[in-house]
């Protein structure tokens, strides 16, 4: 019995992340140290769309900038009424953006220079965080959560969601991702076999 405890504390996120068997755990296996926070980050865009006036929050969508806090949101989101996350990563771009598309996005896991650079107005709602005070991706690398408006990419005829490809969002999160033509190549593939609607 004794050996199943300390095998489990070892593969299973059973221990508060700031215990030692938590820190154990997350040392081994780091994707848990990734998933702290999910919550909180979940409420927290919940409550940014509760603050957006009430004709607008029927419109809104969330993009994610990376497959974790999209996770995130399709995990936690239902339960307070949160539309499916919008990404350009892994296969979430199969799922594309609603019909008809969100006017309004909440805008998660980018850069305040990526915002800039891809919308045409976008304000400042929140940042990211956890109750451990733990540091990961989103705490560390952009933990900035926007509000914005049309993408700069409406208007054009790209075929893409909002304008902004995978190959974009790829783009965004290379410090992570590193050089993965794999990943780029399947994105781009992915646009030509299963294309966005195009935006009205």
């Amino acid at each position: 019995m004794a050996d199943v405890l300390v095998a489990g504390s070892m593969v299973l996120p059973i221990a508060p992340p700031d215990s030692s068997w938590g820190r154990m755990a997350i040392k081994r296996n780091a994707d848990f140290q990734e998933e702290i926070g999910w919550p909180e980050l979940v409420a927290t865009v919940a409550n940014i769309r509760d603050s957006l006036p009430t004709q607008n929050q029927a419109q809104v969508g969330i993009l994610a900038g990376n497959y974790g806090e999209a996770g995130a949101i399709n995990l936690y989101g239902p339960r307070y009424g949160l539309p499916e996350a919008i990404s350009g990563m892994n296969s979430f771009w199969l799922r594309g953006y609603g019909n008809p598309p969100p006017q309004i996005l909440i805008v998660v896991g980018v850069s305040r220079e990526f915002a800039k650079r891809n919308f045409a107005m976008c304000a400042l709602m929140g940042h990211t965080g956890n109750m451990y005070n733990v540091e990961n991706e989103e705490t560390r690398s952009h933990p900035d959560i926007f509000v914005c408006g049309a993408p700069l990419g409406v208007g054009r005829s790209s075929g893409e969601p909002f304008g902004i490809s995978g190959k974009t969002l790829l783009e965004e999160r290379s410090p992570n991702y590193g050089e993965s033509s794999a990943v780029a190549e399947s994105l781009e593939c992915g646009r030509r076999c299963y294309p966005y609607t195009q935006l009205q």
